[in-house]
């Protein structure tokens, strides 16, 4: 019952981050201090088992975005002028476009890790919503879908 349950809050979190990082920018990074406290076993898991290509190019770019969001974080800090006046560099241009750069770079490693997690999430999807994925009309609308999200 408590995995089920977990399941369905990483899940539904999930989504509340994806959409919160799309329309919310400045306020994302709640979702993902609260994504990686439900993903914390993945922490304690990073030197155990077999490390194939895809492993390794999946904990290279969770690293990546984990510096991504420290960076964002610390160079938002930085050009903020309310919170922080004695700390702001607003007037520094590498400030803004560090910041500029590495939400750019969050951005992308964000879908990477999404692209690598897109099969799961789909099973679950299809599994949660009781829907039969090998339907023409499934795959058709998943498509369109996907193309969307992409674009």
């Amino acid at each position: 019952m408590a995995a089920t349950t977990e399941f369905m809050i990483r899940n539904i979190q999930n989504a509340v981050m994806l959409l919160c990082i799309l329309v919310v920018m400045d306020y994302r990074f709640t979702g993902n201090i609260i994504h990686n406290a439900l993903n914390r076993y993945w922490y304690t898991s990073i030197g155990k088992g077999k490390m194939n290509l895809l492993r390794i190019l999946g904990t290279i770019t969770n690293l990546l975005l984990l510096v991504m969001l420290l960076l964002v974080t610390v160079t938002g800090v930085l050009i903020l002028q309310t919170v922080f006046p004695v700390l702001s560099l607003s007037s520094n241009l590498w400030a803004h476009e560090l910041h500029k750069l590495s939400a750019y770079l969050l951005f992308i490693l964000s879908a990477i890790h999404l692209g690598f997690h897109w099969n799961t999430l789909r099973r679950k999807l299809c599994r949660w919503l009781r829907i039969d994925c090998t339907s023409f009309s499934y795959i058709l609308l998943s498509r369109v879908v996907s193309a969307f999200i992409i674009g």
